[in-house]
């Protein structure tokens, strides 16, 4: 719609911040269970990188997929990790 059109104009650095977590988050993913130490941070998932205050309060509405219209930048980026680099795992035992 319109409004989601102009809330990713005008509040572009959160929407690139988005756009960033969906194409890099995987580098940060805890794929592996074994792992002692934790996956190194990657540089474009950082929100200062964008400009952004974490206690920025911004519209989520056509640019984040949630039951929320507005939020912090640190509650979208809380979403963002749970979404693209939480924990992930598979069964390999069935397959043939």
């Amino acid at each position: 719609s319109q409004d989601q059109l102009i809330n990713r104009s005008r509040y572009s650095n959160f929407y690139r911040l988005v756009t960033a977590y969906r194409d890099h988050a995987h580098k940060q993913a805890n794929i592996n269970p074994v792992a002692t130490c934790p996956s190194e941070p990657v540089a474009e998932l950082d929100p200062e990188r964008y400009g952004l205050d974490l206690n920025e309060v911004v519209p989520f509405r056509g640019i984040l997929n949630t039951r929320k219209t507005e939020g912090t930048v640190k509650e979208a980026v809380e979403i963002l990790n749970e979404i693209y680099s939480g924990r992930i795992g598979a069964e390999f035992n069935y397959l043939e």
